[in-house]
């Protein structure tokens, strides 16, 4: 008879197993070092995540902090930003208008006191490599080929058809490669 005890037991077991394996990330952004190198801030991480895909950005005032966790904080990217918060900076905190000043003083700390923290987390949090689609230098490992495998975005090249052609973001592959 399987019990509610015997049920947490083997949910506690599984759990545990499934944090011991190393895990590989199949698609990753990653910044490099130089975006860390800068004040590390609540708002500077969320404008440059995938929250900042639903429009709303914090310029760092309160009111833009409010507008955005009223319109995406419920969104998923926000969810799962704050879950990676949490869990990279041992904190359970929910992001809230009254603990944001909390956790950023926290964020900044870390990052003022350790500028590698940003990819030393990843090794510590089990991840053993992370494929890097780095949008801003394709096929870089950002300097740490111990963590990341860089990979190469090809989207640009589908403007890349001409030497004049020029993607969305200006990104020209015939200059940046020397074609």
């Amino acid at each position: 008879m399987i019990t509610l005890r015997t049920l947490d037991h083997a949910v506690t077991y599984l759990l545990e197993f499934l944090e011991s394996i190393p895990a590989v990330s199949d698609h990753d952004h990653h910044h490099s070092d130089g975006f860390f190198a800068e004040p590390v801030t609540v708002d500077r991480l969320l404008a440059s995540s995938y929250v900042a895909w639903t429009g709303y950005v914090s310029d760092g005032s309160r009111e833009a902090r409010q507008q955005l966790l009223d319109n995406a904080g419920y969104n998923s990217y926000f969810h799962w930003f704050e879950r990676g918060l949490q869990k990279v900076h041992g904190f359970d905190l929910p992001l809230t208008l009254e603990t944001w000043d909390t956790i950023n003083e926290r964020i900044v700390a870390v990052y003022a006191q350790d500028p590698a923290f940003h990819w030393r987390a990843l090794h510590d949090h089990g991840f053993s490599a992370l494929i890097l689609d780095n949008y801003l230098d394709p096929g870089s490992d950002n300097g740490h080929g111990d963590i990341f495998v860089p990979t190469f975005r090809i989207d640009k090249f589908m403007y890349g058809y001409h030497g004049e052609a020029v993607a969305p973001d200006d990104f020209v592959p015939w200059e940046r490669y020397g074609f």
